[in-house]
């Protein structure tokens, strides 16, 4: 009854700070009620044996949304807050919200004590009693991160381990991009950090020392050069300048015995041509300095998520740039791996909004033979481990890249898998694993779940295979037995994916075939009646990919009718034998 008290209290200011107007919610009376309602229910909420009280949760809730549409609504309130109680909402939000290490261990807490107290009751109270406590524990999260910004909006002198780079803030920030989905929540934590950021000198004053020199360093040197490359592309002319001071403060303090890249940073002057300026900035950079590399990508890594569409858009343009010089024979192979995987995720991420910046990555990638090699074993590899469906997916989307340029070292790579003795890939699945589609890691974006159905390596070449035919015609014409071969050996394969795909590459690659062929030529009954075969067998599913021109994309054979598997056989029969000659 006492708890319930105490939350009916707060929850008659909640009705108060949501109905009321804007106006109203500035006269000073009003302001002082719900400012001293606000001490009043931090102080209860902190006291020792209420601190984990699951009965307080609603009292939890009313505080944490009273704060967030308070400072919504009038955003200068908290200046007429205390220091140390802003101090102390900002704690205790940052612990609510459900978001970082603070977040996560006070809620394993909360937990057991709700646990505990749920046990102790019986149904039906029981069950109300859990109902409750999930729903304000959903609103105590989202209403506590709303008001975490809100209580960022004036400046504050917190406790400095607070606002460090790996602190409970950036936790905080970092954990709503990894596991959040909804916008609107992103959002606010990414206001909440540029708030912080904005308004409070303990964190301005680390970046004042980078420029000036004053003091320690605080940040590594990967991570002032992306935040150089990404402040160099921005839209507004103070924000570039500054960016320019800073790489020429780097040049004498980093690099003033590297002539070459002293020279190359200390006479740069702000550009109008921003963009094509620090892509080009940042391959000559790469070039310079190999050492660099891969820990600048592991910045770019654990940075990229916290930004908007756009501003991942801009942190990508210059990555390109910087990998475009990347030799991966010079790398060891736990380096080579950890680092494409990097890029398997900048790819699944980015391939669709930026294709021309992810094709210029792998295109760039690909200039050597030995590095499509190491890149198609790599990825064959993954899917074979993973038997990840959305992995087969954009590992095919690298390879068709990677085919663009040396079409024929990619058919030469891929017909050799398909002869080569199979294997039973070494799996390692984890059917309940959920993927997380938000996630810039590797491992959370592409879990084992062996929705694959087993793909094996020579499976992969044949999907691949299916997908490249049409586009080089000159690169597969010497590997057509073994096109044909693979096509029929897995056209009744067990795995629909497989099956699906022989059926498109013996399709793509007959049509491949019979294309270009006079009406006049001994073999063109053998070719009209293969044409007509594939055609009224092979039918497009409405959902067909673009790009597969042909009316056997996607096909599936009708294997009921034997006159017609006769016809298949006989066409396939005829345009080998045009193709030889014989």
């Amino acid at each position: 009854a006492k708890d319930q008290a105490r939350t009916n209290v707060a929850f008659v200011y909640r009705l108060i700070a949501v109905h009321g107007s804007k106006e109203q919610l500035n006269e000073p009376d009003l302001l002082r009620r719900c400012i001293e309602l606000i001490n009043w229910a931090l102080d209860t909420l902190t006291r020792p044996g209420d601190e984990l009280s699951s009965s307080l949760q609603g009292l939890r809730y009313n505080l944490c949304r009273v704060c967030g549409v308070l400072l919504d609504k009038n955003p200068g309130a908290m200046s007429l807050v205390a220091q140390d109680l802003r101090a102390k909402l900002f704690k205790f939000f940052i612990t609510h919200c459900g978001y970082g290490d603070l977040a996560e261990e006070y809620n394993e807490k909360l937990l057991r004590q709700h646990e505990a107290a749920r046990d102790k009751l019986k149904e039906p109270n029981a069950e109300l009693f859990e109902a409750e406590f999930q729903y304000n524990t959903a609103a105590v999260r989202y209403w506590a991160i709303v008001a975490l910004a809100g209580v960022l909006t004036v400046e504050c002198h917190y406790d400095p381990d607070i606002l460090q780079e790996r602190g409970p803030l950036f936790s905080c920030v970092t954990s709503v991009f990894r596991s959040c989905k909804e916008e609107r929540v992103r959002e606010i934590a990414r206001r909440a950090m540029a708030m912080a950021v904005r308004h409070n000198s303990e964190m301005q004053d680390d970046d004042l020392d980078i420029i000036t020199g004053g003091g320690d360093i605080a940040y590594s040197l990967p991570m002032i050069l992306n935040i150089t490359f990404y402040k160099m592309s921005d839209k507004r002319l103070p924000v570039r300048q500054g960016a320019i001071k800073l790489l020429h403060w780097m040049s004498t303090r980093f690099f003033r015995t590297r002539r070459s890249t002293y020279k190359l940073i200390a006479t740069i002057q702000c550009s109008n041509n921003y963009y094509d300026q620090v892509f080009s900035i940042a391959k000559e950079f790469s070039e310079k300095h190999e050492e660099l590399r891969l820990d600048f990508m592991e910045e770019v890594i654990s940075h990229i998520e916290l930004l908007d569409r756009d501003g991942q858009q801009r942190m990508m343009h210059y990555t390109v740039a910087w990998f475009s010089v990347l030799d991966l024979y010079d790398l060891e192979e736990e380096v080579v791996s950890q680092t494409l995987r990097h890029l398997v995720v900048l790819t699944a991420h980015m391939g669709e909004e930026r294709k021309d910046l992810v094709q210029t990555l792998w295109s760039s990638i690909g200039r050597e033979e030995d590095h499509i090699g190491i890149v198609i074993e790599f990825l064959v590899a993954i899917v074979t481990r993973l038997q990840n469906l959305k992995l087969l997916r954009v590992c095919l989307t690298i390879c068709s890249y990677l085919s663009e340029s040396k079409p024929k070292v990619v058919f030469e790579i891929m017909t050799a898998a398909i002869l080569a003795v199979p294997e039973a890939p070494a799996v390692e699945l984890q059917p309940d694993a959920v993927e997380d589609e938000m996630s810039w890691t590797f491992e959370k974006l592409f879990p084992a779940t062996g929705d694959t159905r087993l793909v094996t390596r020579g499976d992969f070449s044949c999907i691949l295979l299916a997908e490249l035919v049409l586009r080089s015609q000159p690169a597969w014409r010497p590997h057509v037995p073994v096109l044909l071969q693979a096509a029929l050996v897995s056209i009744d394969h067990a795995n629909p994916l497989v099956r699906d795909s022989a059926e498109l590459l013996l399709a793509n690659v007959v049509f491949g075939l019979i294309s270009g062929r006079a009406e006049s030529s001994p073999q063109a009954k053998s070719f009209r009646q293969t044409q007509a075969v594939l055609a009224a067998r092979f039918r497009a599913p409405p959902d067909a990919p673009q790009g597969r021109a042909l009316p056997a994309a996607r096909a599936q054979l009708d294997k009921g009718r034997e006159e017609d598997v006769a016809a298949l056989v006989a066409g396939v029969v005829g345009a080998l034998t045009a193709e030889r000659g014989t």
